[in-house]
């Protein structure tokens, strides 16, 4: 069970991790669909939710599913069936909603080149395009306190919610700084990343400091972007 617990940390984390990669986020990240970004520029701001909303259902297919297959690698043999069903369920569910974290913060580079003729304003934007991904960090948070909890690993649910909400705002902060220039905010996330894995091995108290402050720094960024 421990061993389980481990794995699906693990896959957690890298799929946090991924949701930023530089590759992911060059100047043409993915090809947005062009009737759909066209629609939500003429709407204007109110409808980014439904933009984001069509962007994180694109992560259902078959592809994506059997992509998830390698899953199953991190299920210690001799599981019972009931564990077996279980885990996969929940490893998939965790992988999910990373993938539509990611789908939905990614939509803010091409709303900004879509909006930036329309006299919006910077906050308003950015409050706007983060309620969603928001919603996703929480329901993930609510997966993984379950899963832990059902575990008898109660005492991990703390650290496990503030290690995925710590990732998830740097990774939003990053692409909120740097969403006019979508090819530095793999390399910026990265970069902060570093900072913290270094704090965090040295002089671990160090950050509840270090990262309110990469969080202030980037946020100012991305307000006066």
């Amino acid at each position: 069970m421990a061993m389980v617990l481990a794995a699906s940390s693990c896959v957690l984390v890298s799929a946090l991790m991924m949701a930023v990669a530089p590759t992911r986020f060059a100047s043409g990240f993915r090809k947005i669909d062009v009737q759909v970004a066209a629609t939500a520029c003429a709407l204007g701001l109110g409808r980014i939710w439904r933009w984001q909303r069509i962007e994180a259902q694109s992560i259902f297919g078959p592809k994506r599913f059997s992509s998830m297959l390698i899953l199953l690698l991190v299920i210690p043999s001799g599981s019972t069936l009931l564990t077996l069903v279980l885990s996969v369920l929940a490893l998939m569910t965790m992988a999910l909603l990373a993938a539509a974290w990611q789908q939905t913060v990614a939509v803010l580079p091409a709303a900004q080149r879509c909006l930036a003729v329309q006299p919006i304003r910077t906050q308003r934007l950015l409050a706007t395009w983060s309620l969603l991904p928001l919603a996703i960090v929480a329901a993930l948070i609510a997966v993984v306190a379950l899963v832990l909890s059902s575990n008898a690993a109660v005492q991990l649910v703390l650290p496990a919610a503030l290690a995925i909400l710590a990732l998830a705002g740097l990774g939003m902060a990053c692409v909120a700084a740097e969403r006019r220039n979508p090819h530095r905010i793999g390399l910026a996330f990265s970069l902060h990343l570093i900072v913290l894995l270094t704090v965090m091995q040295t002089l671990p108290p160090a950050l509840t400091l270090i990262w309110p402050a990469q969080m202030v720094w980037l946020l100012r960024r991305g307000l006066t972007a």
